[in-house]
């Protein structure tokens, strides 16, 4: 006879409470106490609460999380780190006041909030009501279970699976640049940016992709951006004029007329996306001075901000409605090079619910590129950034599954793919000259600075320069042997030498000291920055801070005796000093800083700030500089250009963006009150990097330049039909 479950059976269930969630561990979910709502857990970050919070409140080690989180494998402290910041975003923990995750330095972590109920097998009303605890290796093994069951294809921290071979062919060939490609419905035409060189005004162009046809779409203002309607009649476009200012024009294709569908004035991106219902436009701006970037929701010439991006972020950017207009992927960008996927929903409340409705892709932290949905809305195309170039992978919305997209192109960003499943995309080329220009004998005659000679040539990124102050040694970062490195370079001779050996890490902003023995530099480890310091002498190589926040744009003071570096560990962008020997961090600015220098003489702090324009002065002679307000020292430095100065004797050498075509360096000088232009840029100045360094006796200027760049448009042909 068959016995049923009332009969003789149990009824386990593993289910508990702690703080403001049930956790249902069998079913990997957690459920909000109050709002009710559930959320899905995958096995790692199931089993990583489970060895938490079944402690008592004890000491979870490192050691314990690999063996019971990752069965002992090889993991990484940042590997633990990031899984621990994952879990504390799901619970809505703050790491800087935590409820649940407790943070044990350099040992490992501790669970704060009680457990209430039984975390036990609990028999039915038929058996008896013993005890029936689990041990947590049992628990463990429950999770791995289930967890194999119910995500099958799930990889861990979006982990590369096999390639998928794509061929491209030529789209456009003409010299110059051609860019940001947009392929019609039916995949017969393509509408594209046009510059022949980078001194020219862009030009939007269409063209029929068998390359019979041409037409100049518009030319005589700065129109970037362009978008084919739904229907393939209409084409969208952001038009910028004086003053930034910015507004989306929509053009018929048959009629030529042309009709306004908003502004996207606040230093908006050229990043406009257009809804399928051709009703809604969305872009990427800042909604205020000083604020990272946003995604903005244009509808009915209405603007909406849609994201919140975290005040320590660069900014939301590059925004891609899906092809049923109901959902939404951005890029999030904490700094210039470390990028993650996002995606929103799109209904009329997302403006007031943003921050709990989107959901993170990718947690790579790698530079993007670009990103397009596939036609049938359940994944995306991204060009991403590991290592020398940007490549394309294929993430599946569902699972999280990552895989390579095997073009055999070098560079390509920009992927745009049709209703139909074509695809088009940007290939780009480009070289970074590092130039010495002397200055010592036409500083008054800028457009005739004296001899040019590039010390550093690569087609790969050459960043970051910096001149020893004995005159007689260069640092620079480059990607060069494949991976970022620190390099050292002898200002004579032209050789260069690797300093460090990092592997998938981004290395940025290395800064000497006066006595041009000791280097410091920041490096992006997965989901956080750290500070490194480099001994000239004896090649020693330090780790400076090893905190869970992003650690920017270091510098040393005057005697040598400490490290300024930026943080948001405080929740927002603030300058911090550290002895350079150790000892805690103490926080300089109260009103927000990021890259700052001392002067010569060590009394003043001379910085820049986050997503604001200008050079501010701080004075040190206070106790605590942290309560005094700094003043506007200089407004001419762009915010994009937060590192792009020097703080020399005679006073601060910086480059000014919008002073010419191409900007110049100017010397804001200390005793005279004036601002000297000292040269005239030719070519154009990266952003977002420092890209200047002068010698102590400013003789020499170091400048970073890109040649004329070269980009074209590839086509695949049926690369994600259905």
């Amino acid at each position: 006879m068959k016995q049923t479950q009332s009969d003789n059976s149990t009824n386990t269930k593993l289910d508990f409470i702690t703080g403001d969630w049930v956790v249902r561990v069998t079913e990997l979910q957690l459920e909000h106490r109050q709002s009710g709502q559930v959320t899905s857990l995958e096995p790692r970050l199931a089993s990583l609460l489970l060895s938490l919070s079944t402690r008592n409140g004890g000491l979870v080690t490192k050691d314990k999380l690999i063996e019971e989180v990752w069965q002992g494998g090889v993991v990484s402290d940042d590997t633990i780190a990031q899984a621990v910041s994952r879990l504390r975003k799901v619970l809505g923990d703050d790491p800087k006041q935590p409820r649940y995750v407790e943070t044990v330095w350099k040992k490992g972590y501790r669970w704060l909030a009680e457990i209430n109920g039984e975390l036990a097998a609990n028999v039915s009303t038929h058996s008896s009501q013993r005890d029936n605890r689990l041990p947590i290796v049992l628990l463990l093994l429950v999770i791995v279970s289930v967890g194999a069951i119910i995500f099958p294809e799930k990889r861990d921290e979006n982990q590369d699976t096999e390639n998928i071979p794509l061929t491209a062919r030529p789209l456009t060939s003409d010299p110059g640049m051609e860019y940001k490609g947009n392929l019609s419905p039916d995949g017969r035409n393509v509408v594209y940016v046009a510059r022949s060189s980078a001194k020219d005004h862009p030009k939007l162009m269409i063209q029929d992709i068998q390359g019979q046809t041409l037409q100049t779409l518009t030319e005589e203002h700065l129109d970037q951006s362009p978008l084919f309607s739904a229907d393939g009649k209409r084409v969208a476009f952001m038009r910028y004029s004086a003053g930034r200012q910015c507004e989306i024009q929509v053009k018929g294709l048959i009629s030529g007329q042309v009709t306004s569908a908003g502004s996207c004035n606040g230093s908006a991106f050229p990043d406009l996306t257009w809804s399928s219902d051709g009703e809604s436009f969305a872009f990427s701006a800042q909604p205020e001075q000083g604020k990272p970037h946003a995604i903005i929701l244009v509808k009915n010439g209405q603007r909406t901000q849609l994201t919140s991006p975290p005040s320590g972020a660069w900014g939301d950017f590059n925004p891609t409605f899906s092809p049923a207009g109901n959902q939404l992927v951005f890029t999030r960008a904490y700094t210039e090079m470390q990028h993650d996927l996002f995606v929103i929903p799109t209904h009329s409340d997302v403006a007031n619910q943003s921050i709990k409705l989107e959901k993170q892709l990718t947690r790579q932290r790698s530079g993007i590129m670009g990103a397009s949905w596939t036609p049938n809305g359940e994944q995306l195309v991204l060009a991403t950034r590991r290592g020398v170039n940007y490549q394309l992978k294929l993430i599946t919305l569902a699972t999280g599954k990552l895989e390579s997209v095997a073009l055999a192109l070098n560079e390509v960003i920009e992927p745009q793919i049709a209703a139909n499943g074509d695809m088009v995309a940007t290939v780009r080329k480009f070289d970074t000259d590092i130039t010495r220009i002397s200055l010592a004998a036409n500083t008054s005659k800028p457009e005739n600075a004296g001899a040019k000679e590039i010390l550093f040539n690569s087609n790969h990124w050459d960043l970051s320069p910096m001149v020893s102050p004995d005159g007689k040694q260069f640092v620079f970062t480059s990607d060069r042997t494949g991976d970022f490195q620190l390099w050292l370079g002898d200002i004579n001779s032209g050789a260069t030498r690797p300093l460090t050996t990092f592997t998938n890490q981004y290395v940025v902003a290395p800064r000497f000291s006066r006595d041009s023995q000791r280097l410091v530099f920041e490096v992006h480890e997965n989901q956080f920055s750290q500070i490194y310091t480099y001994s000239l002498h004896d090649g020693l190589l330090l780790k400076l801070t090893d905190h869970e926040s992003l650690n920017s744009a270091p510098s040393i003071s005057s005697d040598g005796r400490f490290i300024y570096f930026a943080s948001d560990r405080s929740g927002e962008w603030q300058i911090w000093r550290k002895p350079m020997d150790g000892g805690s961090a103490v926080k300089i600015t109260a009103d927000g800083g990021y890259f700052g220098q001392e002067s010569v003489d060590g009394k003043q702090l001379y910085f820049s700030r986050r997503n604001q324009s200008g050079l501010w002065e701080l004075d040190l002679n206070s106790a605590t500089p942290a309560e005094k307000s700094a003043t506007l020292f200089n407004r001419n430095l762009h915010a994009d250009d937060w590192a792009a100065f020097t703080v020399v004797e005679q006073g601060i050498v910086y480059f000014n963006r919008s002073a010419t075509r191409f900007g110049e360096v100017q010397l804001a000088n200390f005793t005279t009150k004036e601002i000297e232009t000292l040269y005239q840029a030719t070519t154009n100045i990266p952003r977002f990097d420092p890209v200047l360094a002068v010698d102590e006796k400013l003789s020499n200027l170091y400048l970073v330049g890109t040649s004329p760049p070269e980009s074209d448009l590839v086509l695949v042909k049926s690369a994600f039909a259905d």
